[in-house]
């Protein structure tokens, strides 16, 4: 309170009332030390990141809308007929049989003569359009009358019908059409120019609708001359590819329609002529292209196997075969994946499959019980989509699901367009009981031997079961002979001789920027001994390369692409990149690697590997990196250039590259690996809560992946304005620059910057320090030696004190005073006197969450065990930072306090602030309480409130203080209860009081206030009661504070 508040109010007098309960405290009681919980292991995993949300429409319930109202029929007699033929009236008879009413109209080709209906519909919807037709069989009927239908929204649509078909009278439907209410729709039948046979009009009918193929609308709107059409929806099932081809230029509108294909192994749209869109397409399959469970068991035995049991709903097939993949059940991730194994039944009833004999280790080896686990058992490599136009464009399409790969763009000039478009796990089957997890069994989107590369923006992808995205060009080309009296003409061996093979005219390098040749002829070699395509190429120079040269086209990898604002949750690589000129910007991914560039001459593939890439501005969430020989143990990090040296390339992989302004959440390993690169710019980077969760390490590269960053194997790699936000317990180093064989280095290490990196400390407070890895705390043994032990021993508290240098802390045992010592040389570590050696000074680097690693400044080895040890008694030491739980200590202070009525939210323990003074520390509705000293012995009596506290006494002291936001003269009310861990001994509330013990008793670095009125009013109330004291406290323009004496534990 100030005095202007007390002047306000004349007559009122300032009082305390302090309760008696604690006056009768007569003597010091002794108290247990507080303990941090008995688990303070690592977390299994960091707090889940956000998610894409799948936002796909049900199926439609209806295949087609039905007429919402009773059907519609306008005769040739009816007063909605009406017909012209140059000023003649069309001629009547009823000499056919199978008329309707009492006769039909009808006129010669070419007479010029038009008909119409104009219906009075009654409802607005969608309507079946028929036309009835006489008998017409050899009666020299119209073979190609014209049917226009004019409807809503003054759109037109022409039908071509054969009159001569009809037999004894029936109702040919022309297609489903959506009308007003009202007469503003019409149907017009032409005799015109060009056709032959005569025309009949007798009744049109707009009654039920009918579906129509897809073809069918597309064939009609093509004669029609119209370059758009929109799809009736609907749901069209087919056994057969929706084949496009004979529709270029095309624009396709099938909102609300889906494509339903029944052949579970088929190919569902393949689209091979250039400038078509298709826009509000959704794609499934009838038969869901692979079975879903979870792992029931594991043995280890035999190489391991693991029983699953498929899942309620989802399918039992006679003979399992195909890609199994395991999953993470809480973070929907792989484990692991293999293609093909051995699959018995144990119970197929029951569901119970057993997987074993599988070619890859890391299948079993990650699987554990409660995981999901996919089979692909239809047995397909053939894509849902395939591509093979120029400039498609794909808007607002859906895939749900795909028995291989998803979308394939493999030959042509390239220039796919993706805008909304969503690959996605399919419906759950019926009768299921959770979601299907996969949307592809194999790579979500590839783009093969393509000139230019696709723009894919603002689309989902959750869940391919390998790349979400790659784009590996032709493949390797192999240069099987050069002839010599003509060294221009080499035999060349492809991948196959329509899809991964060069043209005339394409270029062939083997590295980026490597001397190139061009093929100037090209010719099939047939050679049917040989398993792949060998064609004679001629060259513009003499071959560069020798025989047994592995090139390829950089004019078929689909370069000059784009990767811009879309969403990518992927269990297996988010990209893999062999193209260059590239851009990924502006994306939110997580996958195994979320970006891999590289070439992989190792499998089935080979490509420059993408140089001149731009990645700017992702947000990249928790990536599990690739295990070692899985997706190439050399591909490690969210964002990885490949590391091989074993690839023979001359020069550098990835030239000119950018990787700016890109937040990094939550990676479990290495988050950035340059390898193989140039010219590299890493500016305006957050890393954040890297290496929380422990990855696999191994890999044959030798990449160290403890680090957030590494670099190897290049030049000229620049850093500036990057950030990395706590480092977790599996990290050592910020960044890592191999030696010997990087150079131009530059920016480093500022242009790395750690924030929060040293741990907060309270001067003079005790605290535990507990192995994140044995659960066991940093002690005294009763010999003196430092160990790790059980809960419960007073030798288990420590002071971290500072010591002048930022970040650097000397650690005194609490019972003995003596400091952690290091020694110089060996492992050992011991307590000893406090001489300012180096060896007695620490760096606690603070792992997030209450985690530390506590390195010595003189040696930089880390405070731990010597290996994964669980022995209570085990000794301490000091080893080489590992990035290991055994080097991992969650520290937790000994506060003394906390809140008695935790859910009131209404008090708070706080680390000591820089200043107490009214204005400085303000909160609306809490009191805040910090620990000022913690079991400090009096040396001699000090009295306080008229309690005096003899010499000797083990007093815990803190300060509880109240402040509302603002300075104006307005009443707040703060209220709660704080529970010590001691009997309360006295109460400093008065400004005397208080100012007083400060001095004494006050935390190191906090500025108390000076002024008469910082203690307790007439309006404010203490009320102690042995250890909880409850506090009424009213505040208007200043603060209310008290300071609380409490009895400590010994040591």
């Amino acid at each position: 309170m100030t005095d202007a508040d007390l002047s306000a109010r004349p007559g009122q007098q300032a009082r305390r009332l302090i309760r008696t309960s604690w006056i009768l405290i007569a003597a010091v009681a002794a108290a247990l030390l507080s303990a941090p919980p008995a688990d303070a292991a690592v977390s299994a995993a960091p707090a889940p990141s956000p998610r894409p949300v799948i936002d796909a429409p049900p199926p439609p319930t209806d295949p087609f809308p039905t007429s919402p109202g009773s059907e519609v029929v306008v005769d040739n007699v009816d007063p909605g007929f009406s017909s012209s033929a140059g000023g003649v009236p069309w001629a009547t008879s009823s000499g056919m049989s199978g008329f309707l009413g009492t006769d039909y109209a009808y006129a010669f080709a070419n007479s010029g003569a038009t008909a119409r209906w104009t219906p009075d519909v009654q409802t607005t919807g969608w309507y079946g359009v028929y036309a009835w037709m006489p008998d017409g069989v050899g009666k020299g009927r119209a073979t190609a009358a014209k049917f226009t239908v004019n409807s809503a929204d003054a759109t037109t649509e022409t039908h071509s019908v054969d009159q001569s078909v009809a037999a004894r009278g029936e109702w040919l439907f022309l297609g489903n059409h959506r009308f007003d209410a009202g007469t503003g729709g019409y149907v017009e039948l032409a005799a015109g120019v060009g056709g032959t046979g005569t025309v009949i009009a007798d009744a049109i009918r707009l009654g039920p609708t009918q579906q129509e193929s897809i073809v069918k609308q597309l064939d009609r709107a093509k004669a029609a001359g119209s370059t758009t059409v929109t799809i009736a929806p609907g749901t069209y099932k087919q056994a057969a590819t929706l084949n496009l081809k004979n529709y270029p230029g095309m624009t396709i509108n099938a909102d609300g329609a889906w494509l339903v294909l029944t052949n579970p192994a088929g190919q569902a749209l393949y689209i091979p002529s250039n400038g078509v869109t298709v826009e509000g397409l959704t794609i499934t399959y009838e038969t869901m292209p692979y079975t879903q469970g979870r792992v029931r068991e594991t043995s280890a035995e035999a190489g391991g196997s693991m029983v699953v049991e498929i899942s309620t709903g989802f399918r039992k097939p006679a003979n399992p075969t195909g890609r199994v993949i395991t999953w993470d059940a809480d973070l929907r991730l792989q484990h692991g994946f293999a293609d093909g194994g051995t699959f018995v039944w144990e119970d197929q009833a029951a569901g119970l499959l057993r997987v074993s004999g599988s070619t890859n280790p890391w299948l079993l080896s990650g699987a554990k019980v409660g995981d999901i686990v996919t089979i692909g058992d239809i047995t397909s490599h053939t894509q849902a989509i395939s591509v093979d136009g120029t400039d498609v464009t794909l808007r607002d399409v859906i895939l749900r699901g795909a028995p291989a790969m998803g979308l394939m763009n493999a030959v042509g000039g390239g220039n796919l367009h993706l805008d909304g478009f969503q690959l996605i796990p399919p419906a759950k089957p019926q009768g299921a009981t959770e979601e299907p997890i996969m949307s592809s069994v194999h790579d979500g989107l590839q783009f093969q031997s393509v000139k230019k590369g696709p723009t894919i923006e603002n689309s989902l992808f959750v869940n391919a079961g390998d790349d979400t995205f790659s784009n590996p060009g032709v493949g390797p080309i192999e240069v099987v002979a050069v002839d010599a009296a003509d060294p221009t003409i080499v035999t060349l061996r492809f991948e196959d001789d329509v899809w991964r093979r060069a043209h005339t005219g394409d270029r062939l390098q083997q590295w980026l920027g490597d001397v190139s040749a061009t093929i100037t002829a090209l010719r099939k070699t047939d050679d049917p001994t040989d398993a792949k395509q060998l064609f004679t190429a001629t060259l513009d120079v003499p071959s560069p390369w020798t025989v047994g040269t592995k090139v390829t086209s950089p004019d078929r990898m689909g370069a000059d692409w784009v990767f811009r604002n879309n969403r990518v949750d992927s269990s297996g690589r988010g990209l893999l990149v062999k193209a260059p000129n590239g851009e990924i910007t502006d994306n939110w991914i997580r996958g195994a690697n979320a970006i891999s560039v590289a070439s992989e001459i190792w499998s089935n593939s080979h490509a420059n590997a993408g140089g001149h890439l731009v990645i700017a501005r992702n947000e990249i969430y928790s990536s599990p990196n690739s295990a070692g020989g899985v997706w190439n143990g050399c591909q490690r990090g969210a964002v990885s250039f490949e590391a091989d040296e074993s690839l023979g390339r001359t020069g550098f992989l990835s030239p000119d590259i950018e990787v700016t302004d890109n937040t990094f959440v939550d990676i479990r390993g290495l988050n950035l690996l340059i390898a193989n690169a140039a010219n590299v710019s890493v500016t305006g980077n957050q890393f954040l809560n890297s290496h929380r969760v422990w990855a696999p390490r191994d890999n044959r590269c030798d990449i160290v992946t403890t680090s957030v960053i590494t670099v190897m194997q290049s030049d000229g790699v620049h850093f500036a304005d990057n950030t990395i936000d706590w480092m977790g317990p599996y990290s050592t180093q910020p960044v890592t620059v191999e030696a010997g064989t990087s150079t131009n280095i530059s920016g480093l290490p500022g242009g790395v910057a750690l924030l929060n990196e040293h741990a907060t400390t309270i001067t003079g407070h005790h605290s535990v320090l507990t192995n994140a890895h044995s659960a066991l705390r940093l002690a005294e043994s009763a010999s003196g030696a430092v160990v790790q032990q059980g809960a419960g021993l007073p030798a288990q508290t420590w002071r971290l004190e500072p010591t002048g240098t930022p970040g650097v802390v000397a650690i005194v045992h609490h019972a003995s005073g003596d400091v952690l010592t290091a020694n110089a040389t060996t492992a050992a570590v011991t307590l000893t006197g406090d001489s300012g050696q180096p060896t007695q000074r620490w760096r606690v680097l603070d792992l997030r969450d209450g985690l530390v690693r506590i390195l010595n400044q003189a040696t930089g080895k880390a405070l731990g065990t010597n290996g994964e040890v669980l022995t209570d008694g085990a000794p301490i030491g000091q080893y080489p930072a590992a990035g290991s739980k055994p080097q991992t200590w969650a520290l937790a202070d000994v506060t003394g306090v906390r809140a008695a009525d935790p859910a009131a939210g209404t008090t708070q323990v706080e680390a000591p602030p820089s200043s107490v003074v009214a204005g400085a520390w303000e909160r609306n509705g809490t009191i805040r309480v910090f620990a000022e000293r913690l079991g400090q012995a009096l040396a001699a009596p000090v009295t306080v409130g008229g309690i005096t506290i003899p010499a000797g006494t083990r007093v815990n002291v803190h300060y509880v203080h109240a402040d509302r936001i603002g300075s104006d003269n307005v009443r707040a009310t703060f209220t709660g209860s704080l529970l010590f861990d001691g009997d309360v001994l006295a109460v400093a509330s008065s400004a005397t009081d208080l100012q007083a013990t400060s001095a004494a008793f006050g935390s190191t670095g906090t500025t108390y206030s000076t002024h008469v009125d910082q203690g307790l009013e007439y309006d404010d109330e203490v009320d102690v009661s042995g250890r909880v004291v409850d506090l009424a406290l009213t505040v208007y323009g200043g603060s209310d504070a008290v300071r609380v004496f409490t009895t400590a534990p010994s040591p």
